[in-house]
């Protein structure tokens, strides 16, 4: 059987429209997988988050001139499993580029082939500054917020995590004392009445 085929709507051997290619894109992008998988679900569409994902990853990004300021994080391809490397251009807050791995030598032929590159914005993984530094050592690196305020947390979380057992042995004593109402001792009494008196 032989049919038309159509340039600017359907595509060949797909199973959605460009149109909602675009609104799942969007979606996406704003919402992620699972969240994105919930808001599609309430529209009555039917897909999953690696379909939503692979959407993502398909997608040709725009082509970048020049980059100053980087951001480099990694992204769930598949979570758990396979991770990918996400380049956003901190200038414009917009995607440039999706790398298919976190390896060093990935990032470092990327970072090659654009000297212009002054700022770059990372986590602290150990492949993404090796490439840096082999790829773009003219660029000053620096952490980015999410990243900072993420490892603070934690740090915090330890610490509280280690005094637990200290404060949960105050907050049981002073319980204590405030069921019992007990009275300072006599001693301390005499001592203070002696005090206000002169002697």
């Amino acid at each position: 059987m032989f049919t038309e085929r159509f340039d600017d709507h359907f595509r060949p051997y797909k199973r959605i429209t460009d149109r909602l290619k675009e609104t799942l894109l969007n979606i996406t992008l704003e919402a992620g997988g699972k969240s994105g998988e919930r808001i599609c679900k309430q529209f009555s569409i039917g897909i999953s988050d690696s379909t939503l994902l692979r959407i993502i990853y398909n997608t040709v990004l725009p082509d970048c001139k020049e980059v100053i300021a980087l951001g480099v994080d990694d992204w769930a391809i598949k979570k758990r499993d396979r991770y990918g490397s996400i380049l956003v251009d901190l200038t414009t807050n917009k995607p440039i580029a999706l790398l298919a791995d976190r390896e060093e030598n990935t990032l470092t032929a990327w970072l090659k082939d654009r000297p212009e590159i002054q700022i770059v914005s990372r986590d602290r993984y150990g492949n993404y500054q090796r490439a840096v530094n082999k790829g773009a050592p003219q660029a000053v690196q620096v952490t980015d917020r999410r990243h900072l305020l993420k490892k603070l947390g934690e740090a915090v979380r330890k610490v509280i995590d280690r005094e637990h057992a200290v404060m949960k042995k105050v907050r049981t004593v002073y319980q204590e004392t405030k069921q019992a109402k007990i009275e300072p001792p006599r001693v301390l009494l005499l001592n203070v009445n002696m005090k206000s008196s002169g002697r």
